[in-house]
């Protein structure tokens, strides 16, 4: 009895073994299934994830991360883009947020995706009418056009720029103030109400026509009436009022263009015999009257600004009736070189008086004038633009109004021209 006693013993030993060992191996770790929809095949969207431990994962389509520590984890949805010859056709997403991960189980999220109203076009303002929006589609051959939205506005439509959630913002001269559109308000014709309309504080926003935004979500806007470089922080911006800008630049008697640089770096183009200056983003922390770190100067009137994927500055020069192309090495410091390309008006008085340049999706440039009869906005080909020359404009895209002053703005921005 004694030797069956310690075998029977032993067995349960054995067993109690198995059995601690079968509990020490359950999982510890839980899976996260992301479920990504509303997106047109091919195009794929921008989720972050991240949880516990510093985690972070980027989902482009649905799928399930597993192996993931228990803990609570973030889902968040970014604008997805469908990539387009022009102009690309943006996505916002929706839902995601908070989910808690459990071991052995299965949590999931779901983010849906949407088309954003008003993409996909190219914006133009008339400051006689209001601001118009052409579908990619109709920028594809010379022609006059029914815009696919119109946004009617006495204001004096001027300055155009896009926030980081696809509104638009229209700087109205003779109303001197800055109204924007919401994404709803961009998919219809009509003379809506602005969600929010920013008005002068007694000396601001004297003829605002030109405006950018920074990284920071920050609204520049340039005072063609007092000459100033106007900022408004993103609190500002969030509920209609008359702020006093964060910040006052002075003494650039009328900023008709600006854009950023890789780098932060604001480059201003002014309408009266200053050309293009670059202000570093120290400059633009405090108000002042600073001391351009570099000024490229010229007899003639520079407006438009903007750059190419090679980080050469394209200018609009209204009064030569030219478009001309500075190098980076050229723009290092202040001087007034010659341009590397200038390109003219081929013959057909189509290319006169530019005042804004903007490159699309193919590194085509968009021109807008007012001294063609009618205004226009022309499109000339990327293998047009490496030498100097006169070519001819490979879409001439006009209106019965005659496009006043027009500014361009494409939607959404693009990322790489």
């Amino acid at each position: 009895m004694p030797r069956v006693r310690v075998v029977w013993l032993s067995v349960l030993g054995l067993l109690l073994v198995v059995v601690l060992a079968a509990c020490n191996s359950s999982p510890t770790t839980g899976s996260l299934a992301v479920s990504v929809s509303g997106l047109p095949s091919g195009v794929a969207g921008k989720v972050l994830v991240t949880g516990p431990g510093g985690y972070a994962a980027t989902v482009t389509t649905s799928r399930t991360l597993s192996g993931l520590t228990p803990g609570s984890y973030s889902v968040t949805g970014s604008m997805a883009r469908a990539s387009g010859t022009i102009v690309d056709t943006a996505y916002t997403a929706t839902g995601g947020g908070s989910v808690s991960v459990s071991a052995n189980a299965t949590a999931t999220s779901t983010v849906t995706y949407s088309l954003l109203t008003g993409s996909g076009k190219l914006w133009v303002t008339d400051e006689g009418v209001g601001t118009y929006g052409f579908d990619a589609s109709q920028l594809g051959a010379t022609g006059s056009p029914t815009p696919a939205v119109s946004l009617g506005s006495s204001g004096g439509p001027d300055g155009l720029a896009l926030d980081g959630q696809g509104n638009l913002w229209v700087g109205n001269r003779d109303a001197s103030q800055l109204v924007e559109y919401s994404v709803t308000q961009l998919g219809a014709s009509g003379s809506p109400t602005p969600v929010v309309t920013i008005g002068s504080d007694g000396s601001s926003l004297s003829g605002p026509v030109t405006l950018a935004f920074d990284a920071q979500g920050n609204l520049w806007a340039g005072e063609c009436g007092n000459g100033n470089l106007e900022e408004y922080t993103p609190s500002q911006l969030a509920a209609s009022g008359t702020p006093t800008p964060a910040v006052v630049l002075t003494g650039f008697v009328c900023p008709s263009g600006m854009v950023f640089d890789s780098q932060g770096n604001l480059w201003v183009g002014t309408d009266s015999g200053l050309g293009v200056v670059k202000l570093t983003p120290s400059q633009l922390q405090s108000s002042g009257n600073p001391t351009p770190a570099v000024s490229i100067t010229t007899s003639s009137n520079y407006e438009g600004v903007t750059f190419d994927k090679n980080g050469n500055l394209w200018v609009a020069d209204i009064n030569a009736n030219q478009v001309v192309m500075f190098t980076p090495a050229q723009i290092a410091a202040s001087g007034a070189p010659t341009p590397t390309v200038t390109i003219s008006d081929s013959g057909s008085g189509a290319l006169s008086e530019p005042v804004a340049v903007l490159f699309d999706n193919g590194g085509n440039l968009w021109v807008s004038n007012i001294g063609s009869t009618p205004n226009n906005v022309l499109k000339y080909s990327a293998s047009d633009l490496g030498t100097t020359g006169s070519p001819a404009p490979a879409v001439v895209i006009s209106q019965t109004s005659s496009f006043d002053w027009p500014q361009l703005v494409f939607d959404p921005p693009v990322l790489n021209p």
